[in-house]
């Protein structure tokens, strides 16, 4: 099949057919942006890939607070604007992530189509709030450069 006669909006309606408790497309797609998949073979697995995809990126976003280290200015000076509190909280929301994650993977290589599409409803129900919690971070992470460092205002890092 050709790229331009793929549309994956009416391919997830096949599918929706086929599991009519699937949630709306247009709520995957705002949330996980399913608009990037160009395939339709095995539909289902390509969407629980894409959203390992984004779970993923968060997971590593998180790890680079939690486990700071020389190799990566960044995450070390973000990791600063966050207290031991929020830390344990981060960890908590990373380990909820980091299990997503490697559930996504097992279905993915099961291909277990009816597993997939029970973790696609389970994760949807409980995306809201990671959604709000990775948010949270996402503020404190700006924040961090928002905020000046007199302790750093002068030290160069080249």
């Amino acid at each position: 099949m050709k790229e331009q006669d793929f549309n994956i909006k009416e391919e997830y309606e096949k599918l929706k057919k086929k599991y009519p408790e699937l949630p709306a497309y247009e709520k995957l797609n705002k949330e996980f942006e399913l608009y990037s998949i160009k395939d339709k073979d095995y539909l289902i697995f390509s969407i629980n890939k894409r959203i390992s995809e984004y779970v993923s990126f968060f997971c590593r976003m998180i790890e680079s607070i939690l486990f700071p280290n020389a190799g990566n200015l960044i995450g070390a000076y973000e990791s600063k604007s966050f207290n031991d509190s929020e830390k344990q909280k981060i960890g908590d929301i990373h380990k909820e992530l980091m299990f997503i994650e490697r559930e996504l993977m097992i279905i993915h290589l099961k291909k277990d189509e009816k597993a997939a599409v029970a973790y696609i409803l389970s994760l949807t129900k409980r995306w809201e709030k990671i959604k709000k919690d990775i948010i949270w971070i996402s503020e404190k992470m700006k924040e961090a450069w928002e905020i000046e460092d007199k302790e750093h205002k002068n030290n160069y890092f080249g």
